[in-house]
């Protein structure tokens, strides 16, 4: 208890100290110290752009009430060691089945912790997979199948499809209880006595129970990227602030996280999953919207589970494009009253500006105009509460104890790179508004095999990795630019069924970029063995496993690269930034990749022979015509590196 007690005062400082910081760069930034002395237009501007700050304040001031209401590090309720149910717990993991290994580490965990806990009438373990893993012989175990030509009457796709067909075929009765988790969730024993606490109490005192949720942790366990784990503390800053508040409240008006979700069966049987394609990106935000139009309650659970932030930067990107663009769906639609949605949409418009909030936080730092007082005042409270949220989520995700110099050093690092988190998060909500979601994108979740030999870090690798790194903030007017030349052309931009580019589409990009650029190498990419697959299951076995090979390409490049499916069963990839020399062993890496996380995948499901072969064409040096384009694709046609079906002319 003393302890406790401890802990509390010192994070009551931290609250304190925060807002003292900004109370203080408020005033130092502001009139009373810099009085405006430049141009009447700068300092008029100044101020304008500086207003930006009052869309941050109610949800900086949201988030810090909600720390000083509910502690991050207050006392937890006490709880029996065991706890005696009279109903069934159903741990709803779901997957698409690309990453088997992980699947069956997570299984054999959850199974190994389950039966320790709780008796084996209590709980069950469902598997959703749109590819069958062959996980039906374990006890307590029922692995769900979704067809692949199941559809729903609105249309509803993805991860929202699969958990409405889950519905329909579980073992779960309609007084259990469902748990989801995402195929990477874990959780301990202290997690599973909390979530039957919340049962039971449920069970008890409710005619229509809430559903539950706690918050989620990312800094558990190794780490495949720092900077990546790093930047989710804001996620789990955000778990106790927002997300607590209106769970302690019982209601959702900001929605939910798709995992760790506690849900009794005939509440989520009454609700489903069929919404359409606003409740098939962000599936979990509208079913919580649509559960509280609905009149169901909601409560926080003290409890943690543990997930992996991405594995890479553009994962990262391509991850909070996602949310962006789909919780904007769920904000928008008119099938929920707008009294339902006016707390998200407000939040969307506070995360669509964030990012310049804190630009023009340091702008004003570098370049200080003539600030009210009141403004700069509601500057510095919004970005010391936006801090907060990293200090907070950094100290609950990282254990202190044992930790010594290392925890301090990156907590240092934690605070000095919070203007490089603001920007990727930005980077995010750009790439959202230029170019709006239309599937759900699912970030790399398994660590692959290391029968492969690590990667060397040469100069040329680290200049190719911060090229890349810089040409995704760069890239979008180039990206706008091409964008507009095939629409003025009338070119067909993807191919429908594997979300590829044309060709037509790809050799106009490549003139576009060439022309940017030193450096662009043009790989090809063939798949072997997919004639031999055809003939032994079928025209769709074959077209579903080039689906996933040509979707895992799609993962392994950058943002920026420019790929093509030219014949069927071809891939034409431009490299930006990378010179002839490197590309090769681009080219290796990309190709080891999809083996191991695709392609072996489906030499097991489908006992198949497949694998990737490559070869790097030549690209004309100094800037690029249409006559040396045209010359590329002869010499590309003339090596057998291209085949195409029709001619394109380039000039098209």
């Amino acid at each position: 208890m003393k302890t406790t007690n401890v802990r509390l005062v010192v994070y009551y400082v931290i609250l304190v100290v925060t807002s003292l910081a900004g109370i203080a760069y408020g005033t130092f930034f502001s009139e009373v110290f810099f009085p405006g002395h430049r141009a009447a237009w700068i300092e008029t501007l100044g101020v304008v752009l500086k207003s930006s700050w009052l869309v941050a304040l109610p949800y900086a001031i949201l988030n810090y009430y909600s720390l000083i209401r509910y502690p991050a590090f207050g006392t937890k309720p006490q709880r029996t060691a065991s706890v005696d149910l009279s109903v069934r717990l159903h741990f709803r993991y779901v997957t698409r089945g690309d990453n088997p290994t992980l699947v069956r580490e997570n299984l054999r965990q959850a199974r190994r912790l389950l039966e320790g806990v709780l008796p084996e009438t209590a709980w069950r373990i469902e598997i959703v997979t749109d590819r069958a893993l062959g996980l039906t012989a374990q006890a307590g175990v029922h692995e769900i199948v979704v067809p692949t030509g199941y559809t729903l009457p609105r249309g509803t796709r993805y991860k929202a499809r699969a958990l409405h067909y889950a519905l329909g075929v579980s073992e779960a009765r309609p007084e259990d209880w469902v748990i989801h988790l995402d195929e990477e969730t874990r959780f301990d024993a202290e997690t599973v006595l909390a979530i039957a606490a919340f049962v039971a109490r449920e069970q008890k005192t409710a005619a229509r129970p809430r559903i539950g949720q706690g918050v989620i942790l990312y800094g558990q366990g190794p780490l495949v990227n720092w900077l990546t784990t790093l930047a989710d503390s804001l996620r789990v800053g955000d778990d106790y602030g927002r997300f607590r508040l209106q769970f302690e409240h019982g209601v959702a008006p900001f929605g939910m996280h798709g995992s760790f979700i506690v849900c009794r069966n005939d509440v989520e049987q009454l609700i489903g999953f069929d919404h359409g394609l606003e409740g098939s990106i962000t599936e979990d935000a509208y079913f919580a919207l649509m559960a509280q139009q609905a009149g169901v309650r909601f409560g926080f659970i003290h409890a943690f589970m543990y997930e992996r932030s991405p594995f890479t930067l553009t994962d990262f990107v391509k991850q909070r494009r996602r949310w962006f663009g789909g919780l904007w769906l769920c904000a928008l639609t008119p099938r929920l009253p707008w009294r339902q949605r006016a707390a998200l949409a407000s939040f969307m418009v506070l995360w669509s500006v964030s990012w310049f909030c804190i630009f023009m936080v340091f702008a004003n730092i570098v370049y200080p105009t003539g600030t009210p007082l009141w403004l700069g005042l509601t500057g510095g409270l919004s970005f010391s509460y936006y801090v907060l949220m990293y200090l907070i989520g950094y100290i609950r995700s990282f254990d202190w104890r044992g930790a010594g110099w290392s925890f301090a050093g990156r907590l240092v690092l934690q605070v000095a790179l919070i203007p490089f988190f603001a920007a990727l998060e930005g980077v995010g909500v750009i790439y959202g508004l230029v170019n709006p979601p239309k599937d759900f994108y699912i970030v790399q979740k398994e660590t692959r095999p290391t029968a492969a030999p690590a990667p060397v870090f040469t100069l040329r690798a680290l200049r190719f990795k911060a090229l890349g790194y810089w040409r995704q903030i760069v890239w979008f007017p180039t990206f706008m630019h091409i964008r507009l030349a095939a629409a003025s052309r009338r070119l067909e931009r993807r191919d429908t069924a594997t979300g590829l580019l044309t060709y037509a589409y790809w050799l106009l990009a490549l003139y576009h970029e060439r022309g940017q650029t030193r450096d662009v190498a043009c790989v090809s990419v063939s798949v072997r063995g997919l004639e031999r697959l055809k003939r032994q299951h079928g025209a769709a076995a074959a077209e579903a496993a080039w689906q996933r090979i040509g979707a895992g390409l799609m993962q392994n490049i950058r943002p920026y690269d420019i790929a093509c499916r030219p014949s069927d069963n071809q891939v034409l990839l431009a490299l930006v930034d990378c010179k002839p020399s490197f590309a090769n062993e681009a080219a290796q890496r990309v190709a080891g990749s999809v083996m191991r996380q695709i392609v072996n995948a489906l030499n097991t499901q489908y006992d198949a022979h497949l694998s990737l072969g490559w070869q790097v064409a030549p690209v004309p040096a100094g800037p690029l015509s249409f006559e040396s384009l045209s010359r590329l694709v002869q010499v590309m046609r003339e090596r057998q590196l291209v085949r195409v079906a029709q001619p394109v002319d380039v000039r098209a």
